[in-house]
């Protein structure tokens, strides 16, 4: 939903968005970097963080096509490669471990069962 909802804008504006899953993958570092190192152990201020996070990498796409007149597709693909290779690097290529309890379980928001 939210994940799509900032693809769509880019779509339907005639741009083309490489970045997405990179965008997402740094501002999932982000959240639960957050949570397991400084306790940040409310849901809903990580989501309005992610939110917030991954405005702010869009709209630094979004300046850099608009602002400098920079071809959609080569700047997305500059910044997917830019962010996965700093998310390699901080990580050193490893997953994060030790969650919060929160983290890991599903949320159910529709009040009935899909499937």
């Amino acid at each position: 939903g939210i994940f799509a909802l900032g693809l769509f804008v880019v779509l339907v504006t005639g741009g083309i968005d490489i970045s997405f899953a990179a965008v997402a993958s740094v501002v999932q570092y982000l959240i639960a970097t957050l949570a397991m190192h400084y306790g940040l152990a409310n849901p809903v201020l990580s989501i309005a963080l992610a939110v917030a996070a991954g405005a702010l990498l869009g709209m630094v796409n979004a300046l850099l096509i608009y602002g400098l007149r920079i071809v959609s597709i080569i700047v997305t693909i500059s910044m997917q490669a830019l962010l996965f290779g700093m998310l390699m690097w901080l990580t050193n290529g490893r997953s994060l471990y030790d969650l919060p309890e929160w983290w890991t379980m599903p949320l159910q928001v529709l009040p009935f069962s899909v499937g």
